[in-house]
């Protein structure tokens, strides 16, 4: 993470934007629903449904709402049901591409030294519920952002399609993931010390913090997403611009094409003026950056 920056859990910060939007325009102003989703639009009526639907039957529907609108703007993501309704009704068309790989989330909990999964030092402890934390294991990789009470949302990103049927013996795939025991065994040998560590009081011997069944039981019958999607829309409104899409309903990317942007502002941010233009000369800017190929041709 860039010095100064702070990583935060999304439903942390949702319900922290919820608060405060609740709390500065009244609850009976700005109202906010959990596990609500649109389910159907008439664009003619300007009338959408929402509904809320049980995980383990999407065919029960437990909440239902018609609201009509006058601009309805959607951020529901990259698998949007908003842009798809629109797609269907010959507003848009819509292309998409996935990178096969496959995730899952599990929660991992707050550690506390010394069961830090670094040096259970004090600036470990310090910045552990501050950073974003990452395990890169080549094509498996987990990726979790903490919550204000020091536990992480982990995402286990592991291969699936093309990269899951060259990927070797030893490379773990959410296919191989069936039971709580299969996946208990899957963090042991690929994240370790993502759940901390256990430190035996007598013999000082550390061993993995096994994660909680419930959690290894929810992991492991999860339905796993698709990962990396890009999104290209024809455009990004309904033909008679009452319907509008945003975010990643509108542009998904895959994260990894976001690094190199970062990279470029982090970039930016330390360079400086190499030298200052001569009085009355016209101003022109020239900048210093740290690049290996700085003076010369880059082959790369």
């Amino acid at each position: 993470m860039f010095k100064g920056t702070v990583s935060i859990d999304r439903n942390a910060l949702a319900d922290a934007i919820a608060a405060s939007a609740e709390a500065k325009h009244g609850a009976d102003v700005v109202a906010f629903a959990r596990g609500v989703g649109v389910d159907a639009i008439d664009f003619d009526a300007r009338v959408v449904t929402l509904a809320a639907k049980e995980a383990s039957d999407p065919a029960s529907v437990s909440y239902e709402q018609l609201v009509s609108y006058d601009l309805l703007v959607a951020a529901d993501g990259v698998n949007s049901r908003v842009r798809s309704l629109l797609e269907a009704a010959g507003d848009v068309v819509v292309d998409q591409h996935s990178d096969e790989m496959l995730f899952k989330t599990i929660r991992l909990p707050a550690q506390t030294p010394p069961n830090y999964p670094h040096d259970g030092t004090v600036k470990v402890a310090a910045t552990w519920r501050k950073c974003f934390h990452t395990w890169p294991r080549g094509l498996m990789s987990l990726l979790a952002p903490p919550c204000p009470n020091g536990s992480l949302t982990a995402t286990v990103i592991l291969p699936g399609g093309v990269h899951a049927a060259n990927a070797g013996s030893d490379v773990w795939t959410f296919d191989k993931i069936s039971t709580a025991e299969d996946a208990a065994r899957f963090f042991a040998e690929t994240f370790p010390d993502a759940f901390g560590r256990d430190v035996d009081a007598m013999t000082g011997a550390v061993s993995p913090t096994r994660p909680p069944e419930e959690e290894l039981e929810r992991f492991a019958s999860a339905r796993a997403n698709p990962g990396g999607v890009t999104t290209t829309i024809s455009s990004l409104a309904a033909r008679d611009g009452t319907v509008a899409l945003i975010g990643d309903a509108a542009h998904s990317m895959w994260p990894s094409l976001g690094q190199g942007c970062n990279a470029r502002w982090r970039r930016r941010s330390i360079s400086r003026p190499r030298s200052s233009p001569r009085r009355g000369a016209t101003r022109r800017k020239r900048w210093r950056t740290s690049t290996p190929c700085e003076g010369r041709r880059c082959g790369r």
